[in-house]
């Protein structure tokens, strides 16, 4: 049965007065046990401007009732970071969230942590993590994901710094689990990491993260970049994939992109399971035997850990006894690993739902 968690039009636990935006909400973090976390705008009951409202971040308990998590009012600095991406939920209730202090013109960010209706900082700037053996401060943190065990990894940045992956571990210093310029393993050591996408952690501490290499600028000329994933297992960092490797079950294909018009796509999605079975959505680059027909895929690491091909653009689908579909988009839902509270096609049993459309335009 469908029940309503909140209404736009009503304020929310711990306001008297005012209205949440409906136009505000702004994405939901759901835990695998159903507890739900979101967060949102509090119209004033005065007239005020849309600047003024006061952001707030609700949870549902363990009976599923709702609570003030966090609002301007509560956290620390004078105001929240507001999107799903930057809030995440356990199974234990914690909710992790971003946070910015409005009042400084660089926008420095925080992470807290909302347990038990206390809220308390985590991360915030001038907080030192190791890069190439010095200390150094934290500028910002953004992005946090939080597993059962409250291990939270996060991106972080340092001033003129390379950026980073860094991991959060109760009672432990922060570690520096990869930085932006350094020599990962896979590529060529001239190449270093330039930049990071948002990094996922799974229930063992597992973190992968997709990222872009190239060789460092030399005056105006710039190296081809090379987009690839990569995760820190058990203390030690692996490439899974990147282009231009031979992409399984596509008979000699190769993962890699396609400049067009709009820009280069990323090449990679990445999604985790608490198994340590890493899922992808990926393009294939363009040869004499793929174009745009055929040059995306959905691939799982097998228990083995090798790649297998879930489906491929161009692969005919059975939908019903004789009735066979051509496959034209792809799409899933990944960028979890399993325990933050984010959406995931992925399973604990290394399944994988997807959408298609196909060729008749169904």
């Amino acid at each position: 049965t469908w029940q309503p968690v909140m209404r736009s039009s009503q304020p929310p636990p711990g306001f008297q007065a005012g209205m949440l935006n409906g136009a505000d909400f702004h994405g939901f973090a759901v835990a695998a046990n159903g507890r739900i976390a979101f967060d949102g705008a509090v119209d004033p009951d005065t007239p005020r401007t849309s600047e003024d409202d006061v952001k707030c971040i609700c949870a549902t308990d363990d009976r599923g009732r709702l609570q003030l998590v966090a609002s301007q009012r509560t956290a620390r600095g004078a105001g929240l970071l507001s999107g799903s991406a930057r809030l995440c939920i356990n199974d234990a209730g914690d909710v992790v969230f971003g946070q910015v202090e409005r009042s400084r013109s660089s926008g420095q960010g925080a992470i807290s942590m909302a347990l038990h209706g206390a809220v308390f900082p985590l991360v915030q700037p001038n907080d030192e993590i190791k890069l190439d053996g010095a200390r150094v401060p934290i500028d910002t943190a953004l992005n946090p994901v939080v597993n059962n065990r409250r291990q939270i990894a996060f991106f972080a940045s340092s001033g003129r710094q390379p950026s980073a992956v860094v991991k959060f571990e109760p009672g432990k210093e922060l570690e520096t689990i990869v930085h932006s310029m350094m020599s990962l393993p896979g590529i060529p050591e001239a190449q270093r990491l330039e930049g990071i996408v948002r990094p996922i952690i799974n229930h063992h501490g597992t973190i992968a993260f997709a990222g872009v290499s190239t060789i460092p600028r030399v005056g105006r000329r710039r190296s081809p970049a090379r987009q690839g994933v990569w995760w820190h297992k058990s203390g030690k960092l692996e490439l899974l994939a990147i282009e231009g490797m031979p992409a399984p079950g596509t008979g000699g294909a190769v993962f890699g992109a396609t400049r067009e018009e709009g820009g280069r796509p990323e090449v990679f999605q990445v999604g985790m399971n608490r198994r340590d079975q890493v899922a992808i959505l990926a393009h294939l680059q363009h040869s004499s035997t793929v174009n745009k027909s055929n040059d995306h895929g959905i691939w799982v690491q097998d228990e083995r850990g090798q790649w297998e091909l879930i489906v491929r653009t161009g692969d005919v689908l059975e939908i019903a006894p004789g009735d066979r579909r051509v496959i034209v988009k792809l799409r899933t839902i990944l960028m979890s690993g399993g325990e933050d509270g984010r959406p995931t096609c992925l399973n604990d049993r290394g399944e994988i739902a997807y959408w298609a459309a196909f060729a008749d335009k169904s």
